[in-house]
Parts: structure tokens; C-alpha cells; sequence
């Protein structure tokens, strides 16, 4: 086989092996800002004064 065959096929089995990519679920996004903000507070980054 030549290089340039050699180079096409390995270009068709990349373009197959690689999943579509698919867009993030907003509550998975939402979750993440929850636990950052949690994360934030027990750090006493973003202090929260007169809370319970």
C-alpha cells in the first residue's frame, strides 16, 4: 500500500472511533454551581454573615 492509502484509512477509522459529541444537561450544570457554591462557603471564601 502506499502512504497516501495508508493515510486515508487511517483518517476514515479516526472519523468512526470518535463519539459525536453531545451538549451538557442543564441540571448537571446547575449541580455543579450548587456544589461550587457549598464548596465555597465551608472554605470560608464567601463568608455568609447571619446565617442559621
Amino acid at each position: 500500500m502506499s502512504a497516501a492509502e495508508l493515510d486515508r484509512i487511517a483518517q476514515a477509522r479516526a472519523a468512526h472511533d470518535r463519539p459525536a459529541p453531545q451538549p451538557a444537561d442543564p441540571a448537571v450544570i446547575a449541580r455543579l454551581g450548587a456544589i461550587t457554591c457549598v464548596i465555597l462557603f465551608h472554605l470560608n471564601l464567601w463568608p455568609i454573615i447571619g446565617s442559621a
